[in-house]
């Protein structure tokens, strides 16, 4: 969750590492975030629950940065290639 003076949005992070990076990066940079001035940037996507898929985040300390468009690449990929073995094999 992101807060600001006009409201409170949900920030969807992608870890290049996948899974795993996404539990690091709970576990460990989150706690590094709360409270102090920041500045996100992504993809806002409006619907019942709006949310940003987020880009980078900056802060003083330094930037975050997010991969949302490799793993939107990348699963897609993966899983014609299974197919393709799948049908093939």
């Amino acid at each position: 969750m992101y807060q600001d003076s006009t409201g409170l949005v949900f920030l969807n992070y992608s870890s290049a590492f996948g899974f795993i990076g996404n539990i690091f990066f709970a576990l460990k940079k989150i706690k590094t975030l709360y409270g102090i001035p920041s500045r996100a940037a992504g993809w806002f996507y409006r619907g019942i629950g709006s949310m940003v898929s987020l880009k980078y985040i900056q802060t003083d300390q330094g930037k975050v940065r997010s991969h949302p468009m490799l793993w939107a690449f990348l699963i897609p990929l993966i899983l014609i290639g299974i197919s393709f073995c799948w049908y093939y094999v």
